[in-house]
């Protein structure tokens, strides 16, 4: 019986169900052939030997297994499957709109509004067997603004039900947002109108490869403007964003150069850009002044340079010819030092260690020999675990939140004392949770001596 299904277990996506209803006919025939009552507990047939289980393989926990090892084998191999499969888990984590792995995620809590696939197969068997895994690969979205939320992960703790979770989700998919970010205007103080109804924002396109997403039905837009209203106090947000942590993934086609308030605007044709002629007193928002500038004013212009924020403009016929704007604080910029940190040291006492620092959390001295040190030795490796090389961006997530008091660094460890062996685990993450690094390990100590101090001890060493 298994050798015949076992060939195809891999790569099948049979629930725990339909799974159980498989395999009972012959259980059933091969139970009294043992000696052993047909309704004998499952937990005693399939358990381990270790507490008395007989160990006979079950179905949906050998495909869960097969589905885990041909994902990771191809991720390690790094052959063209591999890419298939990091596009396909790219498509997914879109899909469900968090920043953590959706392989590491509460299956029955985010997977109310994904299709079924073979992807979603193995993240339920990792769920009901309570397993983590890390894949380097797989990009995820990062909050891109101070007070920044992630609008599922929103929705599902403002307690919606699974079936406007959906709805809401597909509108979501639609307008191709992920945060709050994407969809605030560029002050962060409320929700763009846009974003209220079936139309694309052409002025903020998505750089990101979303799925494909047909317009959503009236029902899901009038879910979605309910589920909007959750994030609002009379029109604004109780608690506006505030600066830029990174760049974000829509491409704003208005900017602004703040050191003289010069727009810019970027059409088919290139960009144009609108000297302002005036301010606007506006005293009962958070900007004392806002600048004018006439419609029809606009000059062709090279690309943006310089201290540049994204603007949303305002035009009222009141106004006649002219149009004012309100922008976003300084977007950062691309160069290796972190936009977000420099920010900080500009506003200490002592310039001089401002620069010493600033030398020093530069990318390309630092990544090659941060590389070279995990790696330095197969013993150390051993200790480490199986890390993942980090990007440019996550060392300087690491950098900023170490030198800002933020990182968080959690150790843990555990022994056996059948067996006499020992591991650990570490992880360092942000304050809200978004994890940066990790790895995994053995306890190299004489079995005798092994406790769960030890393991302890291991893993706060080792992290």
């Amino acid at each position: 019986f298994y050798p015949k299904i076992s060939y195809a277990l891999p790569v099948s996506t049979f629930t725990q169900k339909e799974s159980t209803y498989i395999q009972a006919p012959a259980m059933s025939a091969f139970l009294p052939k043992i000696g052993l009552n047909r309704h004998t507990s499952r937990a005693i047939i399939h358990g381990t030997s270790a507490y008395g289980g007989l160990m006979i393989p079950e179905v949906y926990t050998e495909q869960g297994i097969g589905q885990l090892r041909l994902l990771m084998g191809h991720i390690r191999r790094g052959d063209q499957t591999s890419k298939l499969l990091l596009v396909a888990m790219s498509i997914m984590q879109l899909r469900v709109g968090s920043q953590v792995l959706f392989l590491n995620l509460p299956f029955t809590k985010y997977a109310g509004w994904v299709e079924s696939t073979w992807l979603s197969s193995l993240w339920q068997f990792l769920h009901i067997t309570n397993v983590k895994i890390l894949i380097p690969g797989v990009p995820l979205p990062r909050a891109q603004r101070q007070n920044d939320i992630f609008i599922m992960s929103e929705f599902l703790y403002q307690g919606f039900k699974k079936g406007e979770l959906e709805l809401i989700n597909q509108c979501r998919l639609y307008l191709q947002v992920v945060t709050l970010a994407d969809i605030v205007v560029a002050d962060g103080t409320r929700i763009d109108e846009v974003y209220m109804g079936p139309t694309r924002n052409q002025e903020r396109v998505s750089s990101l490869q979303w799925p494909t997403q047909n317009c959503p039905s009236p029902k899901a837009w009038t879910q979605w403007n309910r589920a909007l209203q959750y994030l609002l106090y009379k029109g604004k947000l109780p608690v506006p964003l505030g600066k830029w942590s990174t760049r974000p993934h829509q491409q704003w086609s208005w900017v602004v150069r703040l050191t003289d308030m010069v727009l810019f605007h970027k059409h088919s044709k290139g960009w144009e850009q609108f000297t302002p002629v005036g301010y606007k007193d506006s005293r009962q928002t958070r900007v004392a002044q806002k600048p004018w500038y006439f419609k029809d004013d606009g000059q062709v212009s090279n690309p943006p340079e310089g201290v540049i924020a994204v603007a949303t403009p305002s035009f009222d016929d009141m106004d006649g010819d002219l149009f004012t704007i309100i922008c976003s604080e300084e977007l950062p910029s691309s160069k290796h030092l972190h936009p977000a940190r420099e920010h900080q040291l500009s506003e200490g006492d002592d310039n001089d260690s401002q620069s010493t620092v600033k030398e020093h959390i530069q990318l390309p001295q630092l990544l090659p020999e941060f590389t070279t040190g995990i790696k330095s030795s197969e013993y150390f490796c051993r200790l480490v675990g199986p890390i993942q090389t980090p990007s440019e961006e996550d060392i300087l997530e690491i950098i900023t939140n170490i030198l800002s008091g933020t990182l968080l660094v959690c150790s843990d460890g555990s022994f056996s004392s059948h067996s006499g062996t020992g591991t650990h685990a570490w992880v360092f993450s942000t304050a809200v949770g978004q994890i940066l690094l990790q790895g995994a390990g053995p306890i190299d100590c004489h079995p005798g001596q092994l406790s769960s101090y030890h393991s302890k001890a291991g893993g706060y060493h080792n992290g």
